[in-house]
Parts: C-alpha cells; sequence; structure tokens
C-alpha cells in the first residue's frame, strides 16, 4: 500500500493535492517531492526555499500548522502525529508557505540578458548587461555608459549610439 499525505500550497490558488511518501526521508526530500507534483504552481521556486508546516488530526486550518525543520526525518514527525479520537490511522495534512516575493530571486523570464555596444563617434565600447524587464530603458543604458566609459566633456545623450544584442546560450 502506497503512504500518501495531503498537501495544499498557502498563497496561490490550490487545493489539496496527495504526494507519494514512501521513498521521502527527511522533511527536505519532502519539499522536493511537493515541488516536483505541483512543478507548475511552484516553477519559480526552488525547493529549499519551501516552507512546510503541518497539522494533525486532519486539522485544515494553516494558522494552526507547526513549521518542520528540513533536517528532521521524516518518520520523526510522523511519529509524533497521535492518532484520532476513535481512529486508528494518523491524520497529517502538509501546508507548503511561500517565501517572502523579497527573498526570491526574480524569475528568469524577466531578466534580460546580451551584449550592449556603445558607440560614440570611432569610439566602440561593449559591455555585457543584464536587467529585469521593467526596469530597462534607453537612458538608463545611457547613465550605464557614462559610468562605464570617459566621453569627452560635453557629450550629450543623443549623441551616443547604443546597441543591443540578445544573448545566445
Amino acid at each position: 500500500m502506497e503512504i500518501q499525505a495531503w498537501f495544499k500550497i498557502i498563497g496561490s490558488e490550490s487545493d489539496w493535492t496527495r504526494v507519494l511518501l514512501e521513498e521521502i526521508e527527511y522533511v527536505a526530500d519532502l519539499k522536493k517531492a511537493i515541488k516536483k507534483k505541483a512543478a507548475i504552481k511552484l516553477n519559480n521556486y526552488d525547493a529549499a526555499d519551501l516552507i512546510i508546516k503541518a497539522t494533525y488530526n486532519d486539522d485544515k486550518d494553516p494558522k494552526n500548522a507547526v513549521e518542520l525543520d528540513p533536517k528532521v526525518e521524516l518518520h520523526t514527525v510522523l511519529e509524533q502525529v497521535p492518532p484520532p479520537v476513535g481512529y486508528s490511522t494518523k491524520k497529517i495534512r502538509f501546508f507548503v508557505m511561500l517565501p517572502p516575493p523579497e527573498d526570491l530571486p526574480p524569475p528568469r523570464d524577466q531578466i534580460i540578458q546580451g551584449q550592449c555596444i556603445f558607440k560614440y563617434g570611432n569610439h566602440l565600447r561593449k559591455t555585457f548587461y543584464g536587467f529585469f524587464k521593467s526596469e530597462i530603458s534607453l537612458s538608463s543604458f545611457v547613465k550605464i555608459a557614462k559610468n562605464l566609459f570617459t566621453f569627452p566633456e560635453g557629450t550629450k545623450d543623443s549623441d551616443i549610439t547604443i546597441e543591443l544584442q540578445d544573448r545566445k546560450d
């Protein structure tokens, strides 16, 4: 018989989903199994950044959940679960708490990377760049150029030509 447990991702439009527990040794492994099971919803998160909490006796209220240490063996967590009164099976619910947005690196699809070529007269300068899409503008590149390279006194922003080449991976 397969041993499974219910989990729910808090902070997203998520319903209860089951995860197989048989090959999970530590809570850290549970994080990886949950990330794999809910890959689409957790695509922008590293399994190590997920916070796993648990409730007992089939309690579905995340406010009553206790945070689990990723270094603890899962069997230790399960052994501490008291079976509900009148039942022989233990009922545990896992909650996946997403890390705060400020703790997360930006999603890769929100970063633009490539080579930036600055031209001024006969001068040509190249540098690599990486920016958030929301922060990118021509004026931001000109400011970078002026910080990276020395231009003759009185150079106007309009005198600097910028060419961007997408990074080829």
